[in-house]
């Protein structure tokens, strides 16, 4: 029955069943089976899901529809997963953000629920957010990491932004860049002087694992 249970929610993320998926996940909760296993299930099939997408097997739509029940599927999980993992378990707190002039997020919910379901505590502030506004919530949360995307090249300026306002405040290291998105280049990465770059939304959270273990 558990298997069962586990195996129908990860068919309706990768379907994009949002109903189902909310459904499933509650049903989960409601029975007491380990959301950690099943949040570690989810990030794996939501990996299936963009590499599907990468090599065109699947189109944009159904990568929106999946990412969708994902999030969903966490709003009911991570609060569960919350309560039996202190803090200290958490790999690192990133901040996470599309950068102003950029009012893209679909890759930015998908890069959220796939860090959150590795184990990172995730503050999300939305789109079309200022420079400003990145380092203001990582200091105010104590974060790791704080990463941007752009998907648009006419805002790819805004990523360096952050680097370059976190120089001028004289706080350069107390955090760490990632940065990405479809316009974005490992090379644009390099001359901006962050500390990585994600091409992807799988390889996002290897990046921000990479960073937390030689941070």
């Amino acid at each position: 029955m558990t298997e069962d249970l586990v195996e129908e929610l990860k068919k309706a993320v990768t379907f994009g069943d949002e109903d189902k998926a909310r459904t499933i996940a509650q049903t989960i909760v409601d029975t007491g089976l380990d959301v950690s296993q099943v949040v570690e299930d989810l990030s794996a099939t939501m990996r299936d899901v963009g590499t599907k997408f990468q090599r065109c097997e699947i189109f944009l739509s159904g990568l929106m529809l999946s990412a969708e029940a994902m999030k969903t599927s966490m709003s009911i999980l991570q609060p569960i997963l919350a309560t039996k993992k202190s803090s200290s378990h958490h790999h690192g707190k990133v901040v996470l953000g599309t950068v102003q002039g950029d009012i893209h997020d679909i890759g930015k919910n998908i890069v959220s629920a796939l860090l959150t379901a590795g184990g990172f505590e995730v503050f999300d502030i939305g789109v079309d957010a200022p420079a400003s506004r990145f380092i203001e919530k990582a200091k105010e949360a104590h974060a790791d990491i704080i990463a941007a995307s752009a998907l648009m090249t006419t805002t790819i300026a805004y990523e360096e932004e952050i680097i370059k306002l976190l120089k001028a405040m004289g706080i350069r290291d107390s955090f760490k860049v990632l940065i990405g998105g479809g316009a974005v280049t490992v090379h644009d990465a390099e001359r901006m002087g962050a500390d990585g770059f994600a091409e992807d939304a799988p390889t996002g959270v290897q990046e921000a694992e990479r960073i937390i273990r030689t941070r």
